[in-house]
Formats: structure tokens, sequence, C-alpha cells
């Protein structure tokens, strides 16, 4: 999949390189959601970009020896919507489009071209116009309204116009503020408003600002989080983010909403101990490294001011996933196939672990609600528990959800009627009764299209 664009809760469109398009109505219901596929008439290199406005039009772009734009007026009806592909003569490969409108869409090329339309539904008979504005290949595009397209080129300009709709007539400016600085291999650019545009690149950093429309004026500024070393594990709560890096250090935001302008503050909690993953509640964050130690914080919103202490859990052995659905209860598994619960992780070094040989195989990860915990291993199986507060003394079965996966390799538990894992093979299964264990059910979907086509490595589930 190279674009997805959602014009609504109800609507959600998908492109591929292999000119693939899929779609669904649903998307809301995550696992549960129905994608249909559909194969267009898409250009030799495949589809690049989408832009779906509203459910009445979708315009995807592609690559090839000349550019293609390829458009739906009905994307909602699926396996069964009509595309149609529109041929430019001359030889622009197009790698990212913004319809801020049914009545406007904006394309961008790989020589530096701008493609403006402003009837778009019309599909290969609509009325495209060129306008060369840049000497670099543009690399993607967005426009929040009529009044604003924002465009990021290979070189890490940024060429902005605040009447695209002119088409030809239109005035496109070029800020070079950063050029050859930032992004390296830019990648993607979003503008959710008139006052907010942030860039991305393949190093990891971040460039913003808050005056787009100002064009050659606006201010870019560069946004480094933390250290070079590469994140491992993230966890998430209203007005709290808390991430772990490789080299043993936890960076934390308290105004993660405010994206690029968001303030994020680093402590060295674990020396050069890798740190492997992390969960947090409102108000404890419990990380895990590679020797079997546990990090908590009660005050983890403190940033560079806050507390962490180190607990070492006896037998553990290299710790792969931790789960904390609340202060009163945390689960961690280990290589070993054991998994270690605490009633009392808020104590810190003083909380109390009980250890549960649950499994043969490597677990790999684990998902809890407050009355269900559910790990996977290696081997394609489900271990479920429905009561993880009794510690050692609760019990375990295990589930095999398909005999022909490898292995599993994500897993998230809204609650103790819904549990989702994810496969090595692209495929997510998808469970009602996870308490069931043994015999709990489980229904299996490609989520990586085509099917199968790659490592389902997260997943994230909420009601």
């Amino acid at each position: 999949m190279t674009a997805v664009s959602c014009p609504s809760s109800s609507l959600c469109v998908g492109v591929a390189k292999d000119n693939e398009v899929v779609s669904s109505t649903d998307p809301a219901r995550g696992a549960g959601a129905h994608w249909t596929r559909q194969q267009v008439d898409g250009p030799q290199e495949g589809l690049l970009g989408v832009s779906c406005p509203s459910s009445s039009l979708c315009v995807a772009v592609g690559a090839g020896s000349h550019g293609v734009l390829v458009t739906s007026a009905d994307p909602a009806r699926g396996s069964r919507a009509t595309w149609t592909a529109k041929r430019f003569r001359r030889g622009t490969t197009l790698s990212g489009v913004s319809c801020p409108s049914a009545s406007l869409c904006i394309a961008v090329g790989g020589e530096g071209d701008v493609l403006v339309s402003t009837d778009p539904r019309r599909g290969a008979h609509a009325s495209w116009r060129f306008e060369h504005v840049d000497g670099e290949e543009l690399k993607d595009i967005s426009c929040p309204s009529r009044l604003l397209c924002v465009a990021l080129d290979e070189a890490g300009e940024f060429v902005t116009s605040t009447d695209p709709a002119a088409g030809a007539r239109a005035s496109w400016t070029v800020n070079g503020q950063l050029k050859y600085q930032f992004p390296e291999q830019p990648r993607g650019i979003s503008c959710p408003s008139a006052s907010l545009c942030v860039a991305a690149g393949l190093d990891g950093r971040l460039t913003s600002t808050r005056d787009p429309a100002l064009g050659a004026g606006a201010s870019w500024t560069v946004k480094s989080v933390g250290s070079s070393s590469f994140l491992t594990g993230v966890s998430c709560v209203p007005s709290l983010c808390v991430a772990i890096r490789g080299n043993g250090r936890i960076i934390s935001s308290t105004d993660p909403s405010a994206g690029s302008a968001a303030n994020w503050t680093s402590v060295d909690a674990d020396g050069y101990t890798p740190l492997l993953d992390v969960s947090c509640t409102s108000t404890l964050c419990l990380a895990i490294d590679d020797r079997g130690d546990v990090l908590s914080s009660t005050d983890p919103g403190a940033g560079s001011h806050s507390s962490w202490g180190i607990e070492h859990i006896p037998d553990a052995e290299y710790l792969t996933a931790i789960s904390c659905p609340s202060s009163a209860l945390c689960a961690t598994v280990d290589a070993r196939g054991k998994v270690f619960i605490s009633t009392d992780p808020a104590r810190g070094a003083a909380a109390s672990w009980s250890a549960n040989d649950i499994d043969s195989s490597m677990l790999d990860g684990i998902s809890c609600s407050t009355s269900l915990c559910a790990a996977i291993d290696d081997n394609g199986n489900v271990i479920t528990t429905d009561d993880p507060s009794r510690g050692a003394d609760a019990t375990w079965a295990a589930r095999e959800v398909d005999a022909s996966v490898e292995f599993l390799t994500a897993v998230s538990c809204v609650s103790a009627t819904f549990c989702m894992v994810g496969d090595s093979e692209g495929f997510g299964y998808t469970s009602d009764d996870p308490g069931d264990g043994a015999f709990s059910r489980w229904t299996r979907k490609p989520i990586d299209a085509p099917a199968g086509g790659g490592d389902v490595s997260g997943a994230s589930c909420v009601a």
C-alpha cells in the first residue's frame, strides 16, 4: 500500500503499486472492517497517491513514462466502483495529489510540475492545467483548503500557493530556507489547517511552520526528538506520550497533540541498556529492558525531572513485552515462555511480581484488559487467562489460531470480549470470545494487501 485517504469515518480508499485499489465503507470497525479490492487501469509503475474529498470523488496518481490520473465518482461502491484513467502526453511522473474539495484537485509531478483541475469528477474528460513551479522533483502535496496548497520537493524546499484553483494563473513561491538541510530524504507533508504544516524525512526529524500561507516568507523549524538513537516503543494516554530508545533513554511529552510544537524532554533511565517496550496508564509508566529489568515511574510527565526506579524480576530472562491496563495490574512476558504479573506495580522497586510458566516457546507479545490477558508465541498460539490478577494461580489456556502461520507478531485486547492478533504473513485474527481459551474462536483476515503481503508488526485497538 502506497497511500490512503479517508474522507469520513464511513469511507477509506487505499492504492498500491500494482494498481490495486482497496476500499472500506466501515473502516472504523478496525479488524472487523470489510475491505474490497479492485484492479484498475493505472500507470506502468503503479499508483503512488490518492485523495478523496468526499464519498463521490477519489483521484489517484502514479508513476510511468507519462503522467496518469485515475478517477472515480463512486468510490464507495468498492469493487463495483468505476475508475477512469487520464494519460498526459507530457512525460512526468505524478507522485502526489490533494483535493480539498470535489471542485479542486492539485497533483504534483517528478519534474516540478503542478496539475490543477476544477472539474476532476469528469474523470477522463476533466480539464487539467500544467504549471511548472519548481526545478526539483515534487514528492508530496497537502491542500487544507482552496486557499492553500503546500508541496515538498526532493531538495527539502516548500512550494506554496494561496490561489491554487487559478491553475496556470496561480502564483507559486519556493521557500528554500532548509534546502539540502532538511528533511534528509524528504517523504511526506501534512497541513491540517492554514496555521500548521508538518513535513517528515527518513532520518526521523520533523520540520514545521505555523504560517505556511506566507510561502517564501514562512518560517520553518526543525524538530529533533530526543537523541539520535532509534525509537523502540511508545505508549500514549490523554495528555501524555512516553517513548523509549535503544540507548536506555526515555522521552516524554505532556502536549503530544501539539505535533511539531510539542515539548519533548529526555531522561537517562537505564544507562545504555536497550529498552524494548513501554506501557502507561494516566499515573504510571513501566518499561522493560533486555536484562529482565522493569523500570517504573509514577511521574513520567515530569520529563527530564521524572524519577524512574529499576527492579530486576527474579528468573526473568530477556523480557519482550509489557502491558499495564491499570495501576493495579501489569503483566510482562519473556523469551522462555514465562509471564510475570504484578498487582502493585506502582510500588516500583518494592512491587511484587509472580511468575507463571505458560508456554514452551518464546512469548513475543502480551495485551491485557482489566479482566483478560492474551499472550502470543512464535508457534501461532494465543495463550489467555480471564483471571490475570491471581498471578501465579491464574489459569492460562493456549489456542492455535492457524496451523499454517509461522509465528504471531502483534496482539491488542480491548476487553474480555475482543482481541486482535497479527502474524508474520500479513494476516489479522480477531476473536469476540478470547477468554474462552482453548475453545475461543478466531477469524482470519488479510489486512496487508495483497493478502499476506508482509509482517503485521504492531496492533492497537480501542473500544
